[in-house]
């Protein structure tokens, strides 16, 4: 087929000559604070996300979503922060085994929202998973400083 070229994140002003476009990516949805219960990872969560899935069909190969109990379970808790790293682990692998042609490492795109983000970061930080160079993490109302709601968040 015909050579693409990508604008280079680290570099912009410098393009790059990709042979092929790189297949459709796994998505991971991580939700924040507030899921009363966990069970086993799902491909839909329209109860938190809408129907984000079908809006990314062309962008996510496949998508998974994590539910967990983040409303008696704190974003450090090791627990928790290693079966995010199982789901992540999970989606590489999958794509991986779907796309075992493509040379680079397993494309993965991450949409975490509010404590989703504090699981990911504290995860990483504890070294219990790492992300692939072809990892894109989508960071949507991370609360970095805190938040004055988590006090009241048990009681709700």
């Amino acid at each position: 087929g015909p050579a693409l070229y990508a604008r280079q994140p680290h570099a912009p002003n410098t393009t790059a000559l990709i042979a092929e476009p790189p297949p459709p990516c796994s998505c991971v949805f991580l939700h924040g604070a507030g899921n009363a219960f966990s069970a086993a990872p799902r491909t839909s969560n329209p109860g938190y996300w809408g129907s984000v899935e079908s809006l990314l069909s062309e962008q996510c190969s496949r998508s998974l979503f994590m539910i967990e109990d983040t409303l008696h379970v704190g974003w450090d808790d090791e627990a928790l922060q290693g079966r995010v790293c199982g789901l992540l682990r999970r989606a590489m692998r999958e794509w991986s085994e779907a796309h075992s042609s493509w040379r680079d490492a397993p494309c993965t795109v991450i949409f975490a929202h509010s404590m989703g983000n504090l699981i990911l970061a504290g995860a990483l930080d504890r070294g219990l998973c790492e992300l692939s160079s072809q990892t894109w993490w989508f960071a949507i109302g991370a609360p970095w400083l805190g938040s004055a709601s988590a006090d009241s968040i048990p009681e709700l």
